[in-house]
């Protein structure tokens, strides 16, 4: 009967039914209908709102990027519950992507709703496929474990460390060390960091080959890293003694002890490494390390204290190949200042990845490193002769106090000939003066760190360019780039004859006629021109000194004036000129 009741034209045969029963028949019919279409919108909404945004089914879960977040408009994961605040916004623009909500920054990271989606120039249109991949949640502040991400998300979302699960780490012979940091009086300051330099066992050879964390005092523990030393490295080569707790900034004892070996935050629970590889210590591997914890205490509570570390699983069964850490980008930096986004690309050349790569490695997770000027930072790699990009790593918003160790999902093949772009942005708009290279969070970095393996098919470990110039040839005595033998040039006969050419016809800010054809004719020298004109001049001053590069460049508006490089002059007979932007007074 009750079948009957919600089947619209068989009640009306019922002689039991009057007309105020088959009103109700009907009404039962249509609140039935509106159910299904309500439980069909819930079941297929999201699907449907996914098409509406550039990858949709692809944004990555903050809490473990190797998951897709559902249901991006969503505080939920799987799509449930309450929205969040790029739904909300989402919902406030009648569900349309167009520049204008693509522009926003709804979860207020820093990063708008179209960078996070791959999407920004707010290019993409519904039925197209995205240029870029999806870098970031545009619903949740991130990096996640932020103390302003803490806030922005309003404590709703609760990432859990998740505990190191590898199969191999029970089997008969793998042994496990604490590696901590003595009991420690936690500093009453919002962000502090504290090294330990510690001793690994040096009675035979070992693999590490997993590792963990145990935590003292989750209150006020922000991440932790274990940085490696080089096998040759001593206690007198270090800056402080064994077992003496130190303050310190991020990458303590970076030339001693570069390679980062193992690191924990809140969305790192542990690491496996491959059943083929693992980090080698001991007699003729690292015998030394440092511990660096950082912490946060943003009440600046007094009378905090911590002694958490790093668990190490480590076997005598040594693996076929043994991980190690490859640095790319740049060492080479001067940014100026006032600069909103000023961006710094580097690459690891074909050049040198066939130079310094015996054959195929291969990378199994990424860290980058800027200091406190850096807002964004990407790596990818390119394979020889392809034009399609790979991103490693992408930290949409950088945050120097909250490093991200991405964990590729399987390990990335790099052969010779295979390329890596580094590219990080910077926010200078606070500074007075330039920002060089350097150590202090106060100078600048821009390097990506990635382990790999196997290690010895990597010299020297590190792959890193001059601005457009590849640094593995810049110290070989026979390279040649563009023409130009750059290594042996500046102190060539030519170059000597060069600056005795100006020496003789030149005189330092001032433009004499004899000059400008002496000058031109130099430029024609492959040596000064195209991308290695400006380290030669930089190699040349070192040489031959400053008085010779002024001589040098005296011409240089009346030759750029000539050539039609230079716009008509304003006020004081004051050219601007093009290639490269230059400007002096006559």
């Amino acid at each position: 009967m009750a079948t009957n009741l919600l089947l619209g034209n068989k009640t009306a045969t019922n002689p039991l039914l009057g007309d105020k029963k088959r009103k109700t028949s009907k009404v039962n019919l249509l609140c039935f209908l509106l159910y299904l279409l309500c439980v069909g919108d819930v079941t297929s909404g999201f699907s449907i709102l996914k098409d509406r945004i550039p990858n949709g089914d692809k944004v990555p879960n903050p809490c473990d990027r190797t998951e897709v977040w559902q249901g991006v408009g969503h505080q939920a994961r799987e799509g449930r519950g309450l929205t969040n605040p790029f739904g909300l916004a989402f919902k406030k623009n009648n569900f349309v992507w167009d520049k204008t909500f693509c522009m926003l920054d709804s979860d207020g990271d820093g990063a708008t709703n179209g960078r996070e989606l791959g999407d920004p120039l707010c290019l993409w249109k519904v039925g197209t496929s995205p240029v870029f991949e999806p870098y970031g949640h545009p619903g949740i502040c991130e990096p996640w474990n932020s103390p302003f991400c803490r806030k922005q998300n309003a404590n709703w979302l609760h990432c859990t460390t998740l505990p190191v699960d590898c199969e191999y780490i029970g089997l008969p012979g793998v042994l496990n060390m604490q590696i901590r940091i003595p009991e420690t009086v936690v500093p009453a300051q919002e962000i502090s960091y504290r090294c330990v330099n510690l001793e690994f066992p040096a009675d035979r050879d070992y693999h590490v080959i997993a590792d963990t964390a145990f935590v003292n005092n989750s209150n006020i523990l922000h991440h932790m890293t274990l940085q490696a030393c080089s096998p040759e490295v001593t206690p007198a080569s270090l800056a402080h003694p064994l077992g003496q707790v130190y303050p310190c900034e991020m990458m303590a004892e970076p030339v001693n002890c570069p390679e980062i070996m193992a690191g924990w935050s809140q969305s790192i629970g542990g690491n496996c490494h491959p059943r083929e590889a693992g980090y080698k210590i001991g007699r003729t591997g690292s015998r030394y390390a440092v511990l660096q914890v950082a912490w946060t205490n943003p009440t600046k509570a007094v009378g905090q204290r911590d002694s958490s570390g790093i668990l190490l699983f480590y076997t005598a069964n040594l693996r076929p190949f043994n991980i190690g850490m490859i640095t790319v980008g740049t060492n080479s930096l001067a940014l100026p200042h006032g600069e909103r986004g000023f961006d710094v690309e580097a690459k690891c050349h074909t050049e040198c990845t066939r130079k310094q790569l015996l054959s195929s490695i291969y990378l199994l997770n990424g860290y980058n490193h800027m200091h406190y000027a850096g807002t964004e930072m990407r790596i990818a790699m390119k394979k020889f002769r392809e034009t399609q990009e790979q991103t490693l790593t992408r930290d949409i918003v950088y945050d120097y106090h909250n490093p991200i160790i991405h964990q590729l999902p399987s390990p990335v093949e790099i052969k010779p000939g295979d390329e890596i772009f580094t590219s990080c942005s910077y926010n200078t708009m606070t500074r007075n003066t330039t920002t060089f290279y350097g150590r202090t969070p106060f100078d600048e970095m821009c390097l990506g760190m990635f382990s790999y393996y196997p290690a010895e098919r990597l010299s020297p470990r590190h792959c890193l360019s001059e601005g457009d110039l590849p640094q593995c040839l810049l110290t070989d005595q026979r390279a040649v780039i563009d023409r130009c033998p750059v290594v042996t040039f500046p102190s060539s006969p030519e170059a000597n004859a060069i600056i005795q050419l100006l020496k003789e016809n030149c005189v330092s800010f001032r433009c004499n006629r004899e000059c400008v054809n002496v000058v031109k004719t130099i430029r024609m020298n492959p040596c000064f021109m195209g991308r290695v004109k400006d380290y030669m001049i930089t190699q040349l001053e070192k040489i031959h000194g400053l008085d010779s590069i002024t001589r040098l460049q005296s011409c240089d508006v009346e030759i750029a004036r000539e050539q039609g490089f230079c716009s008509t002059p304003v006020g004081q007979a004051r050219c601007f000129c093009s290639d490269p932007p230059m400007k002096r007074t006559l």
